[in-house]
């Protein structure tokens, strides 16, 4: 199972300064992600035996540091 969020540029922030924000603050949070940043996207690939708590717990990380990246691109 995988799953790709693409991540654009925004204003006058590259998508690769986005992307390596996230990145970062998800690794904060204890979450580890894959990224490419030639084709702008970020990969999660969970393990196939994951279990609903961890599921709602990565819902939860990147919810919390995609509103906080948008906080800071909104400014």
């Amino acid at each position: 199972m995988i799953f790709a969020i693409q991540i654009q540029s925004y204003r006058n922030i590259s998508s690769k300064d986005l992307i390596l924000q996230i990145k970062d603050a998800l690794i904060e949070e204890g979450v580890i992600i894959g990224f490419n940043l030639a084709r702008e996207f970020i990969r999660i690939l969970p393990p196939l035996n994951i279990s609903d708590k961890e599921i709602s717990y990565f819902k939860e990380k990147i919810v919390s540091v995609l509103d906080s990246i948008k906080e800071i691109v909104l400014q």
